[in-house]
């Protein structure tokens, strides 16, 4: 049988373990990251406006569009699926999002890339049907090395699991691609790094961003 690029690169993978997704997380924010991701986690779900405090704190240091402004309207065009993160974590029940809140983070990302490929007119391909993988199959040779590298392990070992993966998080028999609190976290700002890296690259002002 036929089988796609798209359908190869959207298989269905387990997530990365915890430990790798905060390796990254380092790699790519700095260790100050991790301190409050594991600390935001240890006390979200017994004090969730705590926890964001933290959240909201360090993600206004990276500057940019995030949930710090959004605590009190959500955000549209490509920063609707982070107004999705922030109400997950923000949530009596944010322990039983995390899946949802992980996937959200990558939407943006997605979304973002999409419009990258709109503003630079890579191919005469129309992108706002294909998913993540699928954009960076057919643009990597566009994006930078290293942000590629970066992008490829988030659609491999988070994007793809947290999308077709859709058991319940507090399934009691914990299936291979339950995603803690301390993932969702720590994606959300591996996302918000990335995310930043591509808007520099397209060059669109957040408002323009926000309104498309």
């Amino acid at each position: 049988m036929f089988v796609s690029v798209g359908d190869r690169l959207e298989n269905k993978s387990n997530k990365a373990p915890e430990e790798e997704i905060l390796a990254r997380l380092v790699q790519i924010a700095g260790s100050e990251v991790m301190d409050v991701t594991l600390k935001a986690s240890e006390i979200i779900e017994k004090n969730n406006d705590k926890a964001m405090e933290l959240i909201y704190a360090y993600d206004a240091t990276l500057g940019g569009t995030g949930v710090y402004l959004m605590k009190e309207k959500r955000k549209l065009g490509v920063y609707r699926a982070l107004s999705y993160v922030k109400m997950s974590m923000n949530n009596p029940n944010a322990v039983n999002l995390t899946r949802f809140a992980a996937f959200s983070a990558c939407a943006y990302i997605e979304a973002l890339l999409k419009k990258v490929v709109h503003t630079w007119f890579w191919e005469k391909i129309r992108p706002d049907g294909l998913p993540l993988g699928v954009l960076l199959y057919r643009y990597k040779k566009h994006l930078p090395p290293e942000l590629y590298e970066n992008l490829n392990w988030l659609t491999k070992n988070i994007y793809n699991p947290a999308k077709h993966n859709t058991h319940f998080e507090n399934d009691e028999n914990e299936p291979e691609n339950y995603f803690s609190i301390t993932d969702s976290i720590a994606t959300y700002f591996i996302c918000r790094k990335l995310g930043l890296e591509l808007e520099r690259l397209m060059g669109k002002s957040q408002e323009e961003l926000e309104s498309e």
